[in-house]
């Protein structure tokens, strides 16, 4: 897929979840479920976008998406939400670990019950495919807590 195209499919993207959350009042006044800050020391990427090592704040909204923000660039991406038994005792933020290659996971948020993962890219199924081993989980503790 080329750039142009996948520009287009998140300006897409975008739009539709914009325009479901202006649907609803109640959906207007929400924040985003998670907002944390992290200093990542390694380049890292969500699938579709490749991060620098540097300062980030990453925020899930509506359960479904995550905006990644960073000093030299930004980027959505597409997450899920799962349930946990336990309380997280630590905000954090987990990436998979091949080689020298980091794909983020998941994000944790102290006291919360849930916990916000992505799932997994084209391009992490193919690291797991060329390895054939299993990924490191690599944490990164937030810097400050959520707000």
């Amino acid at each position: 897929m080329s750039t142009l195209q996948v520009s287009k499919v998140r300006a897409t993207l975008l739009a539709i979840i914009f325009a479901g959350a202006s649907l609803s009042p109640a959906s207007q006044a929400q924040d985003p479920e998670g907002k944390v800050v992290v200093k990542v020391p390694f380049a890292f990427e969500d699938g579709s976008e490749h991060f620098s090592p540097g300062l980030y704040t990453i925020s899930a909204y509506y359960r479904n998406v995550a905006n990644i923000r960073g000093e030299s660039n930004s980027g959505f991406a597409t997450t899920c939400v799962d349930d946990n038994r336990q309380p997280s005792q630590t905000t954090k933020v987990v990436f998979h670990r091949y080689g020298g290659q980091y794909f983020i996971e998941q994000i944790w948020i102290a006291g919360e019950t849930t916990h916000t993962y992505f799932p997994l890219s084209k391009a992490e199924r193919l690291e797991i495919a060329a390895n054939k081993t299993a990924p490191t989980d690599v944490v990164v503790a937030a810097l400050e807590p959520p707000r």
